[in-house]
């Protein structure tokens, strides 16, 4: 993980908000299929 630290701040926190909308919305597709 040492690679990490040469990636600017911006582009890991962009990849942060990136997997969480992506987990949303995922469970938001699920719960839309469920019901």
């Amino acid at each position: 993980m040492s690679v990490m630290q040469y990636v600017p701040m911006s582009f890991r926190r962009f990849v942060v908000l990136l997997m969480y909308a992506t987990k949303i919305h995922a469970l938001r597709t699920g719960y839309k299929g469920s019901v």
